[in-house]
């Protein structure tokens, strides 16, 4: 008797256990704050970003273009996000050169980027060696309540990293 109790027992906790293991993980904030103005107002991006092109070709980082605004409070805050959550910030220190484009002041390249700046701001854009995005991510999916999550985030970064 004692044995079919302890087996009863045995047979709930690894079934609660296997439940909780299949359950996804809870969604964890990123780092709240904003940064003041992360983007220089009336900034031409072009040489901005062939810079960091011949850089990324030299240390093997990925472009990851912020195309934004300081008046734009999602930007300000998912630039925060990236420079200081102790997850992300690692991560895209080493694995990313992140290069910030006024979208007002740039709007010829966002018109050959196939305006992104359509899908709100702001959007995140991964460019390839010859400049051209090869990935394309509105943020709106990475909002979590009054900041972004850090899953969500991160998830991101790694789909986005070739």
């Amino acid at each position: 008797m004692r044995a079919a109790r302890c087996w009863v027992v045995v047979s709930v906790l690894l079934l609660t256990s296997s439940a909780a293991a299949q359950r996804p993980r809870r969604d964890v904030p990123a780092a709240r704050g904003e940064t003041p103005r992360p983007y220089v107002d009336g900034q031409d991006a072009e040489p901005v970003l062939r810079e960091a092109l011949a850089e990324s070709a030299r240390d093997g980082r990925t472009v990851l273009v912020m195309l934004g605004a300081n008046w734009c409070v999602w930007c300000r805050r998912l630039d925060y996000a990236l420079r200081n959550d102790p997850v992300l910030a690692p991560v895209v220190a080493r694995g990313f050169r992140l290069v910030h484009v006024d979208e007002g002041a740039n709007q010829a390249l966002n018109q050959r980027w196939g305006n992104p700046r359509r899908l709100g701001l702001p959007v995140l854009l991964v460019l390839g060696a010859d400049g051209a995005p090869v990935t394309v991510q509105e943020t709106g999916a990475l909002e979590l309540g009054p900041g972004h999550s850090r899953t969500r985030v991160l998830a991101f970064l790694r789909r986005a990293r070739p």
